[in-house]
């Protein structure tokens, strides 16, 4: 679990404590895009990864700026590149009377 910390206290928060879910994720109803699937314009709002707290313990206030990475990856195998599949062979035992 990632945990978000007061600067001054170091009072321990968790993510759902301190963005509004509905703000975070944004709220897009409607995207158009061109004939190679790029995004030209939407509508609704985008997400809120900026927020303030006032820290329960010190009540220092302050900000937190969420930071999101997306990671996509293909399983689709590139047939051009030189590929190697490694076998698992059987080993045999042979039982000697």
């Amino acid at each position: 679990m990632k945990k978000i910390i007061c600067p001054v206290c170091g009072a321990e928060y968790t993510f759902q404590e301190i963005f509004i879910p509905s703000n975070f994720m944004g709220n897009i109803t409607n995207v158009n895009r061109d004939n190679n699937g790029k995004i030209i314009d939407y509508i609704g709002k985008d997400m809120d990864l900026k927020e303030s707290y006032r820290c329960d313990y010190c009540d220092c206030k302050f900000n937190v700026t969420a930071s999101i990475d997306f990671i996509c990856k293909s399983p689709v195998v590139d047939f051009k590149k030189e590929h190697k599949t490694k076998l698992n062979r059987p080993q045999l035992k042979f039982k000697e009377d």
